[in-house]
């Protein structure tokens, strides 16, 4: 895993509402995902997650921007995207799903 890899869960409830958790910490044998938007409703009883993954190097156009100062010289390097696109659009799913029951 590098510093361009980044891995999110993405699921439904069984209600139809989706989420996505976003991995914020990767202290091994620790992963914290945190849920990007509002919780989990209430009334879910189950919630069905995907792992998904994505390289920044994989398989992406990188541009290289020069930038010069007085002071200093930067090359910065990033990926460029089609309009509309964000690295969670290219993610591929990684294993198997996992159901959670959330009630009794």
């Amino acid at each position: 895993m590098t510093n361009e890899d980044e891995f999110w869960l993405r699921g439904k409830d069984d209600l139809g509402n989706e989420y996505v958790f976003s991995l914020t910490s990767y202290d091994k044998p620790n992963l914290i995902f945190e849920l990007q938007d509002l919780g989990i409703s209430d009334h879910a009883k189950q919630l069905t997650l995907q792992l998904y993954h994505y390289s920044g190097t994989t398989g992406k156009m990188v541009s290289y921007e020069q930038k010069e100062s007085e002071e200093a010289y930067i090359e910065e390097i990033g990926t460029v995207y089609d309009e509309d696109q964000a690295p969670e659009d290219l993610a591929v799913s990684v294993g198997d799903g996992i159901t959670v029951d959330l009630q009794n």
